[in-house]
């Protein structure tokens, strides 16, 4: 029996003891085992103003050689649609309606040639220039060239007048006389003003009226011709719903305040007049 409790009184004696050791064993044991793992974080500077630049720069460089791809795909559409247009003029089974159609669709597309065109050799132009500019500017200065965008602008032109010739009382003739002036005036052919004049003239209820007198005053007002600039503004301004409205008012005031005098504070007037309407 006192063995028993002998033994008893030993084990409470050490048992808080041996509960310390183990305690402090297995924390070591686990300190040893498991260590955190210090990550070494690389220092980087800040992008600035220049880091930024580049970036937006390859942004709009990669959106430009995106944009230029699908261009070329869509002026390959083109060539299709013109080819295509070309075979079908020459069935014999097709009716004037038809062919009405399919000239004023062949003519739009060489404008949208043009157009395409035309960026392109601006683009050259712009590498040309950038070359020369880096050599120092020596020799002479490249110059711009549209002489493949004013082919397909000459083409429309044609298609257009053969239109005319051949639909003079068609119901869209009076859209084919305005695209046929606009034509010429982007080719700086001053046959323009006899087809405006032709529109006013043999179509005085069509919708374009107004377009045409405008394209005849900005016409006079870019040759300093401001009197029959004047009078062509004014024209326009008896169509007041129409979308050219109040940019003709705008133009009155400069023609007015170009000639000066009088006629500047008219200009003046029209200004605010512009003004107050939009």
């Amino acid at each position: 029996m006192r063995f028993i409790f002998r033994y008893l009184q030993l084990n409470i004696f050490y048992l808080p003891l041996a509960l310390v050791c183990i305690s402090y064993a297995f924390s070591t044991s686990y300190a040893n085992e498991v260590k955190p793992t210090i990550r070494k974080v690389s220092k980087h500077k800040s992008p600035n103003i220049e880091d930024y630049i580049k970036y937006l720069a390859d942004i709009d460089h990669e959106h430009d050689i995106q944009n230029s791809k699908l261009q070329a795909q869509a002026d390959q559409l083109r060539l299709k649609t013109i080819a295509s247009i070309d075979k079908l003029l020459q069935a014999d089974e097709i009716d004037k309606a038809g062919r009405f159609e399919l000239l004023l669709r062949l003519g739009s597309t060489y404008v949208e040639r043009h157009d395409y065109l035309r960026t392109r050799e601006i683009e050259f132009y712009s590498q040309l220039f950038d070359l020369w500019s880096e050599k120092g500017q020596k020799g002479i200065p490249p110059k711009i060239d549209y002489k493949e965008s004013k082919k397909e602008l000459r083409k429309a032109a044609d298609t257009y007048r053969k239109l005319v010739i051949e639909f003079p009382h068609h119901p869209r003739t009076d859209l084919v006389l305005l695209v046929l002036a606009q034509t010429l005036s982007r080719l700086g052919n001053e046959n323009a003003i006899l087809f405006y004049n032709q529109l006013l003239k043999s179509h005085p209820d069509s919708s374009f009226v107004p377009d045409a007198y405008l394209a005849l005053a900005e016409h006079y007002f870019d040759h300093n011709k401001l009197d029959d600039a004047i009078k062509n503004y004014r024209y326009v301004m008896n169509f007041k719903d129409h979308r050219v409205y109040p940019y003709s008012i705008y133009k009155l005031g400069w023609a007015y305040y170009n000639l000066g005098g009088e006629s500047s504070r008219k200009g003046e007037g029209k200004f605010s007049k512009v003004y107050y309407s939009i």
